[in-house]
């Protein structure tokens, strides 16, 4: 683990790894020297993060889906996640995107098959941000 600049791990092993039940006190924990950023995911919670640029942890919010199947959607968080880091992303950015590639899996059944596209990911976004400015 000390070797990961972009350390991105569930609320489950980041509590057994630091003994923090809370996903913000696990990634204060976490945070130091060895990584750029570090992300505790919590399923339909959302996320904690933090990385060098940020003095405290952050929260950001899941999207409000109706899940059909969960199976897959921490690999897909991740899958987005290093597409976006590749991208040059800014942080925000790319936590959005695998949030949102992540909920589009749990909304459907399918399993690989359910994994969303990129185009599709982009229209989610677009249309959540239109949503949340009314």
């Amino acid at each position: 683990l000390g070797l990961t600049d972009h350390l991105i791990i569930s609320q489950v092993f980041a509590a057994a790894l630091t003994g923090k039940r809370s996903p913000d006190r696990a990634v204060r924990a976490l945070a130091g020297p060895c990584h750029e950023t570090v992300v505790v995911t919590c399923g339909a919670d959302g996320c904690w993060y933090w990385s060098k640029e940020l003095s405290a942890p952050c929260h950001l919010s899941a999207f409000k889906i109706k899940a059909m199947d969960t199976t897959g959607c921490g690999d897909v968080f991740h899958g987005a996640y290093a597409f976006a880091l590749a991208r040059d992303l800014p942080l925000s950015e790319r936590l959005r995107l695998a949030s949102a590639a992540a909920a589009l899996k749990a909304s459907s059944d399918g399993g690989s098959a359910a994994i969303p596209s990129l185009p599709k990911v982009q229209r989610f976004l677009k249309y959540e941000l239109v949503h949340q400015a009314r």
